[in-house]
């Protein structure tokens, strides 16, 4: 029996998607010869503890003086020794960067275990606004000295992550825009590589639309475009707001509705404020309650500038919504000119207006009457539980 010991830093992921990366790979490994541990890092408790919930060992690890989870590895390692004996069944999974140093420790102190690493996110889509042209440049150009001037933070990051995808065993990408990115420019072995993208997730049963509107006061004749995520840059919903400025103004029975939390709710509010009441912010929601929402949306935003294998994205394909999408790394994975009507980061136009002109076609389809997109088999099939179960078999199990 396999023995998967995941690396989870408790706090953080019960409000991102590497707590429902988590969740939904225990579902996909239940019934598999695998047992699994979860070493919560930051977890709520006062002093270490186990417990065993639905089959999964829990490790909780208290609050440590510093929270950055990776600069307590001498501590944390310590206790591992304690509490998980070495074994050549056993694999440790790390879903955090830079992880070097606390991979380093457990390796010395269980050489027979293997270690992996799930990519849920890159440094460098931070740094330069998830611009993969721009990186390429830098990663060609990275020994020039006018490219380490300017981009030294972009080289270090790279470095960083260097060592650590040097050190793990197997490395799990999610989405194959990265699987391209460590095989072309990082040039790792694609025998070190798994390419296995998130789940499709399950949908609730359709309610009554009409319900669900007059519920949230919602009028029959209003065109609601849904935003679901993180108000960030980053996340491209700053530049749709000031793309839906354009958009009101031709349509006025549009609303925009924005399901998430920002840190800058100040900054996020006075740039709406022309507009207020055609924006509905709800903060961030239950699943049960986000669902409604996406039942009676028209149209699904997702303008990110960067992405791996979006929880939305899967969301919105479940879903079967009408969707106005980016052609930025990782989010072209998922959507096309096929499934999606595409506003180009690097077109002719800027990327505003490249989203006003996307959602005047989406707004079209919608007035007459089609407000469904349909996504193929192929599509569904390549996010489906079965799929993704039996490519985790390989990777931990057959491999």
């Amino acid at each position: 029996m396999k023995h998967l010991y995941i690396v989870n830093e408790f706090s953080s992921s019960l409000q991102n998607g590497i707590g429902v990366y988590i969740h939904q790979l225990i579902r996909v490994l239940k019934g598999l010869d695998i047992s699994i541990g979860i070493i919560d890092l930051n977890s709520n408790l006062k002093s270490f503890s186990m417990s065993n919930v639905g089959g999964v060992t829990h490790y909780y690890f208290p609050k440590l003086s510093d929270k950055n989870i990776m600069r307590q590895y001498l501590v944390i390692n310590k206790l591992l020794r304690l509490y998980i004996e070495d074994n050549h069944d056993n694999i440790f999974l790390f879903n955090y960067f830079p992880c070097f140093d606390l991979m380093n420790l457990i390796y010395q102190s269980h050489p027979d275990s293997k270690q992996y690493c799930v990519i849920h996110d890159m440094a460098w889509t931070i740094y330069l606004s998830g611009d993969i042209e721009l990186y390429h440049w830098v990663l060609e150009h990275i020994n020039d000295p006018l490219c380490i001037s300017k981009y030294f933070q972009v080289i270090e990051a790279f470095k960083e992550e260097m060592r650590t995808f040097n050190h793990a065993d197997k490395i799990i990408t999610l989405s194959k825009d990265t699987y391209q990115l460590l095989t072309n420019y990082y040039k790792l072995s694609p025998q070190k590589l798994y390419l296995i993208p998130n789940i499709l997730p399950d949908v609730l049963k359709v309610k009554n639309v009409d319900i669900i509107r007059r519920e949230k006061l919602i009028g029959s004749d209003e065109i609601i475009l849904l935003y679901v995520g993180r108000i960030t840059e980053l996340k491209g919903i700053l530049s749709y707001i000031e793309a839906f400025k354009d958009i009101v103004k031709r349509y006025k029975q549009c609303r925009l509705v924005i399901i998430g939390n920002t840190y800058k709710w100040g900054e996020v509010l006075n740039k709406c404020f022309s507009i207020s009441s055609k924006i509905i912010f709800t903060g961030p929601l239950l699943p049960k309650d986000i669902d409604k929402w996406y039942q009676i949306a028209d149209i699904a935003v997702f303008p990110s500038l960067s992405e791996q294998c979006s929880f939305v994205g899967l969301e919105i394909i479940a879903h079967q919504l009408l969707v106005i999408a980016s052609d930025a790394f990782g989010v072209r994975c998922m959507f096309t000119n096929e499934n999606a009507i595409i506003a180009h980061i690097n077109g002719t136009l800027p990327y505003q207006e490249e989203l006003f002109n996307a959602t005047l076609n989406a707004i079209q389809i919608v007035l007459k009457g089609e407000k469904k997109t349909v996504f193929n088999r192929n599509i569904i099939n390549c996010y489906s539980a079965m799929r993704v179960r039996q490519l985790y078999k390989e990777a931990m199990i057959d491999c």
